[in-house]
Order: C-alpha cells, then structure tokens, then sequence
C-alpha cells in the first residue's frame, strides 16, 4: 500500500535507498522499480517537454501525483541518490 502521508512516503523513500544501499545492484535497481510501481497513477501530471518545471524528488513524493512521466522521474531520482550515496562510502 502506497503512504498517504508526505512524511511516510520520505521516510519509506529514505528507507527504500538504506535497504538497498548494500548487496546487489541488480536486485537494487528492481527493488527501486517495483517500490515506485506502487504509486497511485494519474493521467496527466507532468508536460515532458517543461522539464524545467518538473519537480525535485522531495516534492514529488510531497504532491503525490504521479504519470507516466513522474514515475520513472522517481526511479531517476532514486537512482541518482542511490549512486550518489555509495559514491559517499
């Protein structure tokens, strides 16, 4: 079930990158795609071609709106702070 408040859907994000910090990678990267298969998905939510106003992952998680263009934007995000993370190891 997906968190239905912005706090729960942080920490359980913040969460989803500690557990999968450590271990495989290609078990991380389908770990992180199946937890964002749990968004609630709506129709539209972001243009793909305003990318300039597509928002940062903390307020993604925080609107709670996600498309097809938001959902794989939150595995990016995750991606990116996952191997930004281990960079810091």
């Amino acid at each position: 079930m997906w968190p239905s408040t912005p706090e729960d859907r942080l920490h359980q994000w913040y969460q989803l990158r500690v557990d999968t910090k450590q271990g495989d990678l290609e078990l991380a990267l389908m770990t992180i795609n199946n937890w964002w298969f749990w968004v609630p998905i709506q129709a539209r939510y972001l243009d793909w071609d305003q990318h300039d106003k597509w928002p940062d992952p903390w307020q993604l998680l925080n609107d709670n709106a996600y498309c097809d263009i938001a959902r794989p934007l939150g595995i990016m995000y995750t991606c990116l702070l996952y191997t930004s993370d281990a960079a810091d190891e």
